[in-house]
């Protein structure tokens, strides 16, 4: 947008006969509205970010706490015998799976 502003600052100076404070006067008309422009813009892709940010919020707000505890591979926890027998594979799994023993 700047560009095309500085474009028309350029084509209204090469017209013979401008005074300095008619090219400053249309300058300010041209670079203002294209700062306007772009700024219009930028603050409407906030508003939209803002918007999606506010209707995530809602939906989880909605959806309450997961206060159910992780089961293990059975629908059930281990018990800490069957967590010391598990393979290193299997405890792996069950910790990113958030898999508490059961004591």
């Amino acid at each position: 947008a700047y560009d095309k502003a500085k474009d028309k600052l350029e084509d209204f100076t090469a017209k013979r006969g401008k005074t300095p404070t008619e090219v400053m006067r249309h300058y300010q008309e041209i670079a203002g509205e294209a700062r306007y422009n772009a700024g219009f813009g930028e603050g409407k892709k906030a508003g939209e970010k803002a918007s999606a940010e506010r209707a995530k919020a809602e939906a989880r707000s909605t959806e309450g706490p997961n206060t159910a505890p992780a089961q293990a591979g059975g629908g059930r926890r281990p018990t800490v015998a069957e967590y010391n027998a598990a393979t290193s594979e299997q405890r792996k799994k069950w910790r990113e799976a958030g898999v508490e023993v059961l004591t």
